[in-house]
């Protein structure tokens, strides 16, 4: 089965992944990677701990070629 990414997260299945969490935080969240479209570590109004702990469970699926 393959990894959900941060790229092919529906907001619903992000609602699922946020369990616990307000409904705002699934704005902000949404917000971050669909319309700033930046990494979970320059989201300022999310708390720390939940951007580190999105940023590893929402792995990017993007690496760098050189």
């Amino acid at each position: 089965m393959p990894t959900t990414t941060r790229y092919d997260v529906t907001r619903e299945a992000l609602a699922v992944l946020l369990d616990g969490a307000p409904r705002y935080r699934v704005d902000q969240v949404w917000s971050g990677l669909y319309e700033q479209f930046a990494e979970p570590e320059d989201w300022t109004n999310v708390p720390k701990a939940m951007r580190a702990d999105l940023a590893e469970r929402l792995p990017s699926a993007l690496r760098l070629v050189t």
